[in-house]
């Protein structure tokens, strides 16, 4: 699945499905070693094990071998190292670690998964996240292949890194990463199994405090796929949302049109021009303050959806959809009250434990039941 020189190109590292990956002598041919991570390894215990879809090794020496793995961690080992266990390993992610890279001057390295979340982290002896991009592309496909590019081939200026991702979604994206930027960010630590998820997630929309009109914002409006809104353009909707103290219930309640001024949609006046990407934020955002309100389906109808649009645990319609570490859809109260219930991380179809509590809405689900409320 994976192949990177590393040593100057006298060493080559190789990873496969079967779980491990292989460091390989070039010259004679003969396998150095064998790396692959034990169940229970992770820093808070994840579990290892599952097959490893991309291997890269850091520029500076000693190499530093980072494996990408279908349990969603990035375990790090030390090429001047014998220690069997990895020198550390990065969680967090909810899908497949699909690929990783390095800065050429390795202080910082990328991963991206299966369900299109790109991660840019720190290397040891602080190792952490830096920066996580839940929704860099689409779900449905994830990413791809990622990279880093030489700051000196393009003249960058200090502290400034270029990283590429190629996605299912047919796209290719650059991103600008500033240092100094990042190490002031907060990124969310990697969590444990058990960790409870957010208070405002669990609950209804009429509960909801600001943090979850942010939450809120995020992932049904500036971070849906196919959106094309800039960092700077969601932190100043955020702003507008936490000046006017937004709250759910103010969200159910509040003529829409006077919410869209709010966030700084306004009516445009009659033959002012107005730009595209704008009136698509504010027609996204006028429709999901009319979801939020749209009333619960007649028996009559319920009765008549399909299987897929039903959650696994209640059986009734789902109606915020939201995908688990198990890969399976549920109704997004219903997974986080059994999460709670089961006193950590486990599914309920498996009963096998996961990687995390997390849960990421089901946008593809979504847009069926929407089309399906609509017909």
């Amino acid at each position: 699945m994976a192949a990177d020189f590393c040593a100057a190109g006298a060493a080559l590292l190789t990873a496969g499905l079967d779980g491990r990956a292989c460091l390989w002598d070039v010259e004679s041919g003969v396998q150095l070693r064998s790396l692959s991570l034990p169940a229970r390894e992770g820093a808070a215990g994840e579990a290892g094990g599952g097959g490893v879809r991309a291997a890269r090794a850091s520029p500076r020496r000693p190499a530093l071998l980072l494996l990408g793995t279908d349990d969603g961690l990035a375990p790090l080992w030390s090429l001047d190292q014998d220690d069997p266990r990895p020198l550390h390993v990065y969680a967090g992610h909810a899908e497949a670690v699909t690929c990783c890279a390095w800065a050429e001057d390795a202080r910082l390295l990328a991963t991206g998964d299966a369900a299109g979340e790109l991660r840019v982290l720190a290397p040891p002896p602080r190792a952490r996240t830096l920066r996580a991009e839940p929704h860099a592309h689409d779900p449905a496909g994830g990413i791809q292949s990622c990279d880093f590019a030489s700051p000196s081939a393009l003249e960058l200026p200090d502290d400034t890194y270029l990283l590429a991702t190629a996605g299912c979604d047919s796209l290719i994206k650059l991103w600008l990463i500033h240092y100094k930027e990042l190490l002031a960010w907060r990124a969310p630590p990697d969590q444990p199994a058990g960790l409870a998820p957010d208070d405002d997630e669990a609950v209804p929309p009429c509960f909801w405090t600001r943090e979850g009109v942010a939450r809120w914002l995020r992932e049904c409006v500036t971070r849906v796929p196919g959106s094309e809104m800039k960092l700077h353009e969601e932190e100043a909707l955020i702003q507008r949302a936490e000046d006017a103290n937004l709250t759910g219930s103010q969200l159910l309640s509040t003529p829409i049109e006077k919410l869209l001024e709010t966030f700084g949609y306004e009516r445009a006046e009659e033959g002012a021009e107005e730009g595209a990407e704008v009136s698509a934020a504010r027609e996204r955002l006028r429709g999901e303050l009319q979801w939020l309100r749209a009333p619960p389906a007649s028996p009559q109808r319920e009765a008549r959806a399909p299987h897929a649009l039903r959650c696994p645990l209640s059986h009734a319609l789902l109606r915020e959809p939201a995908r688990a570490a198990d890969g399976f859809t549920y109704e997004r109260a219903n997974i986080l009250d059994w999460f709670i219930a089961a006193e950590g991380a486990v599914s309920p179809i498996s009963g096998r434990r996961l990687r995390n509590t997390r849960v990421q809405l089901n946008y593809a689900v979504r847009d069926q039941l929407r089309d399906f409320l609509l017909s």
